[in-house]
């Protein structure tokens, strides 16, 4: 059944609960701080197996440290590619990308070269692009375009270059901004791979962290895509606090709270 978005919130309590556990195996569970302790990766790590999740997201400094505790159970994702700005030589960020391959990255979270973005010069941007889908090979290629920082014309063409030149997601935030992800521009993302012609995944991210939230981006993207977009393999949600409230209320209701 589709349900429109502006319905999201007046679900009856069991087909809620039933999104919000359909939530779980769609997230990323999120931390690229650099400053981060090896125990922090591992304890999101565990959370990430026991409960489930699409996978973790991690900074290339510990992508060997995930790799090692995830051992294959769930999906590792590195974010590089001169994170979080797109900013430096094009020739290093391809590097970084290769790296986290060589690490054993099962997907890569690259950001775009914002300066060129936000300067209009898409034909560099998609020509970098090119580049980073060559590079990261076949692993699955998440571009974020930072959403918040774009009116509406500029994302729909940078979304309609990064579908065209082989991303395989995209993705809103790098998180680092202070504008994260908003219904209007996966709004755009999805109505732009639509009209492609070519399937790819969405991921919402940055500022996400109650379920009312992740109600909202998921009936988004089914009420324009269909029930089949709410897989892992076609939509995510990028977060770090986001689980605990979900659980909180799959928990509760499960109680009779």
């Amino acid at each position: 059944m589709v349900v429109n978005r502006a319905d999201a919130f007046f679900l009856p309590k069991a087909q809620r609960e039933v999104y919000l556990r359909k939530a779980i195996p769609l997230l990323d569970l999120t931390n690229i701080d650099p400053s981060a302790k090896d125990e922090d990766i591992a304890g999101l790590c565990g959370r990430a197996i026991i409960h489930g999740t699409a996978g973790v997201c991690v900074g290339l400094g510990h992508a060997s440290r995930a790799r090692a505790l995830v051992q294959g159970k769930t999906r590792l994702a590195v974010a590089a590619g001169g994170f979080p700005r797109g900013a430096g030589p094009l020739e290093g960020r391809l590097d970084e990308i290769s790296r986290a391959r060589d690490l054993g990255a099962d997907e890569i979270d690259a950001v775009t070269n914002l300066g060129a973005l936000m300067a209009g010069d898409m034909a560099l941007l998609g020509a970098e692009l090119r580049q980073s889908r060559k590079a990261a090979g076949p692993l699955v290629l998440k571009i974020i375009l930072e959403s918040g920082e774009l009116d509406s014309g500029t994302l729909r063409e940078a979304s309609r270059i990064a579908i065209a030149e082989g991303a395989d997601f995209l993705k809103t935030s790098t998180g680092f901004s202070g504008r994260g992800a908003s219904l209007e521009a996966v709004g755009i993302m999805l109505d732009e791979m639509l009209l492609s012609g070519r399937i790819v995944g969405i991921k919402p991210s940055g500022g996400i962290k109650t379920a009312d939230q992740a109600l909202g981006y998921m009936i988004l993207a089914e009420s324009k895509a269909g029930s089949g977009m709410l897989v892992p393999e076609r939509f995510r949600l990028g977060a770090s606090a986001l689980l605990d409230s979900i659980l909180s209320e799959i928990q509760g209701a499960g109680t009779g709270g």
